[in-house]
């Protein structure tokens, strides 16, 4: 199977490097051709030569898609796709949110679902840093079925040292991430701080709680049967008292953020069915005030 990987970031870059080194046939599609991929991890660290394709290169098309963009900038990876994806291609986003499977399927014939759960960043020296240990992708069919497709797909991840689980309900696994993701975010961005100190704050883990249930409330009211607050605070400390959102990390570098992709995308969805979502609307009116002033 030929995968190709776009772009060499935190999370593609990871995964990619993870699947080339146990043999697989992987790609990176880059602005420009860079030789090494360094990743240090909790897992073990990695150096290895890669195999790059410089966006507007001609290739044959790939077998296998793995998109990892940040969501501002998935318009343009969807044009720089297009000279790589036949008929026969398989897309495997790996974005934080729901709402890009709409545009992706609009795109391209086969998108499959998928999350992962990780906490990578890339350094000023340009290699990935994981620190979590969670490093895993759950993929599956958008409507359920477990075709030869996507066992194809499992079964070569499966050679990877991350874990691979295979779902017959990706869609309710992508919005529990995206619930968890919107929240750890949220609250993170709020308090200018890891989980561990807001926990431990005066009411920080009641705020915390009344920002993952009115997610929830949006959820269920969008049809899905997702995780309660209680159990996202449980997953939430679980990852350690460090642990920041990569929307936080991007802040504290000036960079850009998906705060309409993951919290203006709630919003709207509160608005359609007219729940009250009062924390949620503080923490976008604060991400918005920080893209002003950036």
């Amino acid at each position: 199977m030929k995968i190709l990987v776009v772009g060499r970031g935190a999370v593609g870059g990871y995964f990619g490097g993870r699947l080339q080194d146990a043999g697989c046939d992987v790609t990176f599609l880059v602005r420009k051709h860079t030789p090494t991929l360094s990743i240090q991890s909790v897992h073990g660290d990695l150096e290895l030569p890669i195999q790059t394709l410089v966006k507007g290169e001609a290739a044959a098309p790939f077998d296998l898609v793995i998109l990892s963009t940040k969501a501002y900038h998935l318009d343009q990876a969807i044009e720089d796709l297009r000279p790589y994806v036949s008929e026969k291609t398989m897309i495997l986003p790996l974005l934080n949110g729901v709402h890009h499977i709409s545009r992706l399927k609009e795109a391209f014939p086969h998108v499959l679902g998928g999350a992962c759960f990780i906490e990578s960043t890339v350094n000023l020296d340009g290699q990935i840093v994981q620190t979590s240990q969670r490093h895993d992708i759950v993929l599956g069919e958008l409507d359920g079925t477990l075709s030869e497709r996507v066992r194809s797909v499992y079964e070569v991840f499966s050679q990877a040292p991350f874990k691979t689980t295979l779902s017959e309900d990706i869609q309710t696994t992508m919005w529990n991430k995206y619930i968890f993701i919107t929240g750890l975010s949220g609250i993170t961005t709020l308090m200018d701080s890891a989980m561990g100190p807001i926990l431990e704050s005066p009411y920080g883990e009641e705020l915390a709680s009344q920002l993952f249930h009115e997610l929830q409330l949006v959820a269920e009211a969008e049809g899905y049967s997702v995780f309660p607050a209680e159990k996202n605070i449980g997953i939430a400390r679980a990852m350690g008292y460090k642990m920041k959102a990569s929307m936080l990390r991007d802040m504290e570098k000036k960079l850009p953020i998906e705060a309409d992709h993951l919290q203006g995308q709630f919003l709207k969805l509160a608005e359609k069915h007219q729940l009250s979502v009062p924390l949620l609307k503080v923490i976008y009116n604060r991400l918005k005030v920080y893209q002003m002033n950036v």
